[in-house]
Formats: structure tokens, C-alpha cells, sequence
């Protein structure tokens, strides 16, 4: 179960870099992982059933808990990593003749 959460996190950040640059605009990569993040949150506030567990405390640790762990973090973390590679891949070039006339 935390490998599918893995791969739920990696479809995040996939998708959020996605957005971003088939769009050209680097904003939209924190908008879509932000949104992933408010979901995954609501699903996680529900009172009387919640539909990510994130309590750890149980011993053993329950794999839901540990899966629904790594989804609630990994977004954020998927969200900042497909920003700065959106960044990347968006930033401006600099032209090939003024590289050829700085060396």
C-alpha cells in the first residue's frame, strides 16, 4: 500500500510540471499541487470517517496509516519539487551567439 501512495505522489508532481508547462506558465505548477494538497487534506479532516488515515501512533504502525502518511506529505513535497523543475524548464535562454562570444 505506501507504493501506491508513492505513485499517487509521483502523479502529483507529474501532473502539476505538466500543467505548468504545457500552459508556459510556471504559476500554475503550486496552483494544481496546492489544490491536490487542499483535497488530500479534506479527505484527511473528515471527522467520523476519515478517508486518509494519518495516525502512526499504533504499534505496530497500521500500512494504511503509513501510506496515507506519505500522501499527505509527499504532495507538499511533490508540489515545491514541480515547481522548481517547472522553473527550470520554463526559465529564459540565453541565445547561442552570446555564449560563443563570452569565451
Amino acid at each position: 500500500m505506501p507504493l501506491g501512495a508513492l505513485a499517487a505522489v509521483a502523479l502529483v508532481g507529474s501532473t502539476a510540471i505538466f500543467a505548468a508547462v504545457a500552459a508556459r506558465n510556471v504559476y500554475l505548477s503550486p496552483v494544481v499541487g496546492g489544490v491536490a494538497y487542499l483535497v488530500v487534506g479534506w479527505f484527511a479532516a473528515v471527522e467520523t470517517y476519515p478517508l486518509v488515515l494519518t495516525d502512526t501512533g499504533a504499534d505496530p504502525a497500521l500500512p494504511a496509516a503509513i501510506a496515507g502518511s506519505i500522501w499527505v506529505f509527499g504532495v507538499a513535497v511533490a508540489t515545491v519539487l514541480a515547481t522548481l523543475v517547472s522553473w527550470w524548464a520554463l526559465r529564459p535562454r540565453r541565445s547561442s551567439r552570446l555564449r560563443a562570444v563570452k569565451l
